[in-house]
C-alpha cells in the first residue's frame, strides 16, 4: 500500500505538476489502518480456534466487502439501504481520507477522519482483549 501510495503522489507530481499538501496524513490513515486489520485479526484468530469454518465465512465477507466500499462507485449513486451499508462499513471511513489526501486535498469526509480515530484503536483493543481472553483455551480446542 505504501508502494502505491508513492506511485500515485509521484504520477500526480509528474501529471499535473502537484503534490497533496496533505500527503503525510495519509501515512497517519495507514497507521489506523493497520491498527484496525491488527484487532481484526486477531480476533478472527482466535475465533478460527474454536469455529473452524471461520476462514470460509470470512473469504465471502472480504469479497462481499469490496462491493461495500466507496471503491468502485460513489455513494451518492446507490439506493438509500446500500448505501448505509457502505457507512456501516468501517473500512469506507480510509478510503474517505485517502480521497480526501491524494484526490480532494482537504477534508471533504470529516466524519469520516473521525470515525478512522475512533474505528482503529476500538478495534484494536477488542482484537486484542478477545484473543487474551481465549488463548488460554486454544491448546484445549486445539
Amino acid at each position: 500500500m505504501i508502494l502505491a501510495m508513492a506511485a500515485t503522489a509521484l504520477y500526480s507530481a509528474l501529471r499535473f505538476g502537484i503534490v497533496s499538501p496533505m500527503l503525510p496524513l495519509a501515512f497517519l490513515v495507514v497507521f489506523f489502518l493497520a491498527m484496525t486489520l491488527m484487532g481484526l485479526g486477531l480476533f478472527f484468530a482466535a475465533l478460527t480456534v474454536f469455529i473452524r469454518d471461520t476462514r470460509e465465512v470470512l473469504q465471502l465477507f472480504t469479497a462481499a466487502g469490496l462491493f461495500l466500499t466507496p471503491v468502485l462507485y460513489l455513494p451518492g449513486t446507490l439506493p438509500g439501504w446500500f448505501e448505509t451499508a457502505i457507512y456501516l462499513n468501517p473500512f469506507s471511513h480510509h478510503v474517505w481520507c485517502l480521497q480526501d489526501v491524494f484526490f480532494h486535498q482537504g477534508l471533504m469526509h470529516p466524519t469520516a477522519w473521525i470515525g478512522m480515530f475512533a474505528v482503529g484503536p476500538l478495534a484494536l483493543w477488542l482484537g486484542v482483549a478477545f484473543f487474551e481472553r481465549t488463548r488460554h483455551n486454544f491448546g484445549d480446542a486445539l
